[in-house]
């Protein structure tokens, strides 16, 4: 249901943007950082709280994640723009798991291992905002909010997520390490509220804003590069996994165009 809702947003952005094509548009790129709430609960139930937690000492969920993207857009009208945009979602929980191994004269040696859950995420999308103070008209009176635009946005793209389980046996030498990854692809949506002042507003334009708003992203079933399915056993049944990044998210992000 939601992810109609952004293609709507997003066909009559594109359709309003085509009427416009004549007018004197405005071209900007943003690049912007924000933290992502995720709930990942098959992967921390199925996963860290049973199988990483007895051979790895794993105890911590993933409970948050970064965010980090570039926009490129045009504003062919004051109340709305439309354009692209890349980002990468990342999230790591690590341990340190203590291994035990004997000496040649049978003496007992314990050493520090290391273990790693890495999630990313690389996704591309479209990305389109609607001023709703151009379209109300409610700061042209004023210099100071003359400078500022509040936004509605609407993300719609498809996520290239991934797991990464690592470790490191410190227990022999050289050290070895182990490494096992799962992957899929998703389409996903956000909805959020962005607000920006302008510091610069002549031939070129910039920007400072804060964002925040709500991801809905939640994957398949992962799978290896053989096409099999990640499935954790619990008991005597077998749990599959995949991810979910949905949740809210806040940031800031830098704005500059002509």
């Amino acid at each position: 249901m939601m992810i109609r809702i952004f293609i709507g947003i997003i066909l009559l952005s594109f359709s309003l943007a085509l009427k416009a094509q004549n007018s004197l548009s405005k071209i900007f790129f943003e690049v912007g950082y924000s933290q992502q709430n995720v709930k990942m609960e098959n992967l921390n139930r199925y996963f860290i709280d049973s199988f990483a937690f007895k051979i790895n000492d794993l105890s911590s969920h993933i409970e948050k994640g970064q965010n980090i993207y570039i926009k490129f857009k045009i504003r062919p009208k004051s109340f709305f723009d439309i354009g692209v945009f890349i980002e990468t979602q990342s999230s790591k929980v690590t341990s340190k798991p203590i291994l035990k191994t004997l000496d040649e004269d049978l003496n007992l040696i314990m050493t520090e291992g290391l273990y790693s859950l890495a999630i990313r995420s690389t996704n591309i999308g479209i990305a389109n905002t609607w001023y709703l103070n151009q379209i109300l008209r409610f700061n042209r009176e004023n210099k100071f909010l003359d400078r500022l635009d509040f936004g509605i946005d609407a993300l719609l793209g498809i996520g290239l997520p991934y797991v990464v389980s690592e470790f490191h046996n410190t227990a022999v030498k050289p050290i070895s390490i182990s490494q096992s990854k799962w992957y899929s692809k998703d389409l996903f949506g956000k909805i959020g509220i962005s607000l920006e002042y302008y510091f610069l507003k002549k031939t070129i334009f910039s920007s400072l804003g804060l964002i925040a708003g709500y991801q809905f992203y939640k994957t398949k079933t992962l799978t290896n590069r053989l096409g099999r399915n990640w499935e954790a056993p619990e008991y005597a049944v077998y749990k599959p996994i995949n991810l979910d990044f949905s949740g809210l998210y806040y940031g800031i992000y830098l704005k500059i165009g002509k």
